[in-house]
């Protein structure tokens, strides 16, 4: 095991290759989990024997505390067989991480039995009523990517004061098997994700398995489980960074997939016999992997700063959380048109449901529209800092 402010990069190199030797099992239950709407539970059984499903847990709490570039590529390396479980990967292992920055007590409960496979959602938010001894929450908590999968989850919460202004409450960490599911993901992409509702109708939330936006993280007076350099990630950026190992795995996933068939399909209505003899075919091959491979470099610098900082155990200036976001935004955008002109040298025949491309497809353009990875937003935070705009459009500097 690495030093608690050390990354393994040992068993990390290891996880990857791991993550990689599941892609031809990914490849035959993806289409799987896409009809069923939802990860099943063979691909989470496999993920979990291969250990993915706690990378990012601190060691204290049996984890792995992997490097956010380590995470990043394994993030690929799954999204290469399957993008929807790349994105729960993504989204489990983000979670426990977000717990184990909590108060002791919360981490106390969340980890006594080992890692646990975790969902959240927190817009809008559920309601809270202070009781005796917890609180009575009820809420709907849409896009809980994996819930089906999950043991815990946690999702934000609000209230109003005394005079009805909306206040934000933090979050509060549930049992899965106390709330219910609302079967509503119904979409073009990312389908196997099982993103669906989640219901809570007066559930009792103990004290301590809530969470307020001011004891979110960080280290507080007294606080025993806390100090490993997991604990000093930049929130949103190592959240961000990471997920986005998942959108460069898809497009990567999709070059591979389509370049076989060039040098035996023919360009219909035209005189070449092979795409591979046409200099349009070339040159956007060429472009679309350029830009692709320029998104993993961009991957590898992005997921360096947030390890750095981490290792450094200090936070992110304001002028590298703003590039940060612009970073990945860039990578964000370019992957997107990337797959695109490759759908164009494909054709229309790609779009058949047999084919991975279409898939990649349609999976990549979902996730670059979350709210998290929209270009559009991240280059308006990005421009706001640059030209010295201020205040800047995200509602707490933890969310740049």
């Amino acid at each position: 095991m690495a030093n608690k402010f050390e990354f393994d990069e040992v068993k990390g190199q290891e996880l990857i290759e791991r993550a990689r030797a599941l892609r031809p099992f990914l490849q035959k239950s993806a289409p799987i989990s896409e009809a069923n709407r939802r990860v099943g539970d063979d691909v989470i059984a496999q993920l979990n024997e291969a250990e993915l499903l706690k990378v990012a847990a601190p060691f204290r709490w049996g984890g792995l505390g992997v490097s956010a570039w380590t995470m990043a590529q394994i993030a690929a390396e799954i999204a290469k067989g399957d993008p929807s479980a790349a994105w729960v990967f993504c989204i489990s292992n983000s979670c426990s991480w977000v717990a184990s920055l909590g108060p002791d007590a919360l981490q106390e409960e969340i980890f006594k039995n080992g890692v646990p496979i975790m969902c959240s959602a927190v817009n809008p938010p559920g309601t809270f009523k202070a009781v005796e001894g917890g609180y009575i929450v009820n809420g709907a908590w849409p896009y809980a990517s994996g819930c089906h999968n999950s043991e815990y989850g946690f999702f934000g919460v609000g209230a109003k004061d005394e005079n009805g202004h909306y206040v934000p409450g933090g979050n509060v960490f549930v049992k899965m098997s106390d709330v219910t599911i609302q079967d509503t993901w119904h979409v073009a992409g990312l389908k196997g994700t099982g993103s669906n509702t989640v219901i809570a109708k007066d559930l009792f939330v103990p004290e301590h398995m809530r969470v307020p936006l001011d004891k979110a993280a960080g280290p507080a007076p007294g606080k025993k489980h806390f100090g490993e350099a997991s604990d000093y990630f930049p929130f949103l950026p190592h959240l961000r960074t990471t997920m986005l190992g998942v959108m460069v795995g898809m497009a990567e996933g999709a070059l591979e997939s389509l370049l076989p068939g060039l040098k035996s399909k023919p360009i219909i209505y035209t005189t070449y016999a092979r795409q591979s003899d046409s200099h349009v075919v070339q040159k956007e091959i060429g472009e679309a992997g350029a830009m692709i491979h320029a998104a993993r470099i961009i991957l590898k610098q992005c997921n360096a700063t947030t390890d750095n900082a981490a290792l450094a155990q200090r936070a992110l200036t304001y002028a590298e959380q703003t590039e940060n976001r612009g970073e990945t935004a860039y990578a964000t955008d370019i992957l997107v048109k990337a797959v695109d002109k490759l759908m164009y040298v494909g054709g229309s025949g790609v779009f058949a449901d047999k084919y991975d491309i279409q898939r990649f497809w349609r999976d990549l353009s979902t996730a670059a529209r979350h709210a998290a990875n929209n270009p559009n937003v991240g280059y308006e935070i990005y421009g706001r800092a640059l030209i010295g705009v201020e205040p800047n459009i995200a509602p707490n500097p933890a969310f740049i």
